[in-house]
């Protein structure tokens, strides 16, 4: 529960705790299509691009949410 001194949480802040979650989701989904053993025809080119995609949006959403902890809003 948060306190009542504290801001109260944005949709800024939402739709980025939900893009990193589907950064996460991808990478998972990503590392887990170069194991499967069931489809052969270009899933080594999907795995690559939907890792290297999940990757750089993680990244991202990373970096965002340690400027918006540390109080800073705009780039370093």
């Amino acid at each position: 529960m948060e306190s009542p001194l504290e801001p109260s949480s944005s949709s800024g802040a939402a739709l980025g705790e939900w893009l990193d979650r589907a950064a996460l989701g991808g990478l998972v989904v990503g590392l887990g299509l170069y194991v499967m053993p069931f489809w052969a025809e270009g899933r080594l080119r999907v795995a690559l691009w939907l890792t290297l995609a999940a990757t750089i949006l993680h990244v991202f959403t990373s970096h965002r949410q340690v400027r918006r902890d540390n109080g800073s809003d705009g780039p370093t």
